[in-house]
């Protein structure tokens, strides 16, 4: 399904206006360089010249994207701009709009306009962000490679000649974003969800802890996992854009009683205050050699800036973490009833997914009781590390043709999930072909300032080997 626009989009935008991240535009608008509508008149212009190849939205709202714009215009001009005043951002389709579908990357779901706007998506716009419009996730947000079978999968902006995973379940978050089809993107990460899409885009992907952003009026996977998180194109644009975010909610009392988000502190040319788990030898296998030159490189950056790096051995190997039940177990409490019905239009492996998750409720406690000892073990393990530093993926982006071959793309992820970690991830360098790379910093629960701060040191340090695909 590709999100039709209207013949009156102007067809001379200076799309170099999209090449500025957040912080930049800020910049400009305030200096009068150019004024929101000018941005979002470009991002409408690219969105129709592209997405029909890329197919990252589902629906663009052209005239409401405007007259936010507009609104901006104003707010710099009277000297009263919001923080995130103008910047033109897309939300997952998981995300209730008033007034508008939400799919939730499900044909099952068409036709059912939302009466209710999530709270997330509030405060966006109560921050002055301009919401260009929806875009694709898996079903359910039920997939890590992105695909999906009746809505149709976003490409990858890497590898156009051939049809490559965009990573899931926030495909279309990842694609706008390294697409330059929006600024920032929200996404949601129930074990992966967030990180995996800006690991094969070559984006920044920010998983939250549980409950650091309301999920009011998200389409929920797994509520017990469910963080909504920020693809960005640079860390302090995700941090801008989480500190909108975050915070207490009343409709969700997931965010009640949180430690408060702390400001990002501390120098970023010295870590020397920090130190960091690596994977041990045994957690290197079954990762491909490019990841993990373009991994230990990052490491010695890190060294480099003066933190020290020290590989952990873990009660077992990282990839075998992670015990997807109780996500699928709860993915069937809430979308069982469509999984079972034969005529329903759902993917044939979602369905699978969720189908597995149909048990006596005695088998789920006791995965969850071996979850929660596993994380209690990972916690000891980890103390007197500040961080868990490691790739996001075990391969960069594959062929779409060829995942039905693979096993799942969120094996060095979920485990985040399970244990309450926070994290973020960005790209670490390139393969052989040019497809991007990816690690992730994973931080304790509610420690979004120490990976932030670490990202952003790493980010600086690897900057001048970073770009976009040209398209």
């Amino acid at each position: 399904m590709t999100a039709a626009l209207p013949a009156s989009l102007p067809a001379a935008a200076d799309e170099s206006l999209c090449l500025p991240d957040a912080h930049a535009l800020l910049q400009g608008f305030g200096k009068g360089a150019f004024t929101p509508s000018q941005v979002t008149d470009a991002y409408l212009a690219r969105i129709a010249r592209l997405d029909g190849r890329l197919h990252a939205y589902v629906l663009v709202l052209v005239e409401q994207a405007r007259a936010q714009a507009a609104e901006s215009d104003a707010r710099w001009r009277a000297g009263t701009p919001r923080a995130l005043e103008g910047l033109p951002v897309a939300i997952k389709d998981l995300i209730e709009l008033e007034g508008h579908d939400t799919t939730a990357g499900s044909a099952t779901r068409r036709g059912r306009p939302s009466t209710i706007t999530a709270t997330l998506a509030r405060r966006l716009r109560e921050a002055g962000a301009v919401i260009l419009g929806k875009v694709h996730t898996a079903e359910f947000a039920f997939g890590s490679w992105g695909d999906n079978e009746h809505l149709g999968a976003p490409l990858n902006p890497w590898r156009l000649d051939e049809p490559h995973t965009p990573g899931g379940s926030s495909s279309g978050s990842g694609v706008a974003v390294a697409g330059r089809l929006a600024v920032a993107a929200i996404g949601t990460d129930t074990g992966g969800s967030v990180r995996i899409p800006a690991a094969f885009n070559g984006v920044v992907g920010l998983k939250t802890s549980f409950g650091r952003i309301s999920g009011h009026g998200v389409v929920p996977l797994s509520p017990s996992l469910d963080t909504p998180g920020v693809l960005a194109r640079s860390v302090p644009d995700a941090a801008l854009v989480y500190q909108v975010l975050q915070g207490h909610d009343a409709l969700d009392p997931r965010t009640w009683a949180r430690p408060p988000a702390l400001p990002v502190s501390g120098p970023l040319d010295d870590l020397s205050d920090l130190r960091l788990a690596a994977l041990c030898d045994t957690d290197r296998q079954g990762i491909a050699p490019s990841m993990l030159a373009a991994y230990d490189d990052c490491l010695d950056r890190l060294r480099a800036l003066g933190a020290t790096v020290e590989p952990v051995v873990l009660e077992q190997p990282v990839h075998r973490f992670g015990d997807p039940t109780p996500m699928a177990a709860e993915a069937f409490a809430l979308h069982g009833a469509v999984a079972l019905d034969p005529a329903s239009l759902m993917d044939r492996t979602v369905r699978q997914r969720v189908l597995g998750g149909d048990m006596p409720a005695a088998d789920y406690l006791r995965h969850r009781e071996t979850v929660a000892a596993q994380s209690v073990d990972y916690h000891r393990r980890m103390v007197g590390f500040d961080a868990f530093v490691l790739p996001t993926t075990q391969v960069p982006a594959v062929p779409l043709a060829s995942i039905g071959r693979r096993t799942n793309a969120s094996v060095l992820t979920r485990f985040a999930n399970l244990f309450g970690l926070c994290g973020v991830a960005l790209p670490s360098g390139y393969d052989e072909s040019g497809l991007p790379l990816s690690l992730q910093i994973c931080c304790a629960g509610y420690q979004e300032h120490v990976a932030l701060r670490l990202a952003e040191s790493l980010e600086r340090a690897t900057a001048d080997a970073r770009h976009y695909p040209e398209i």
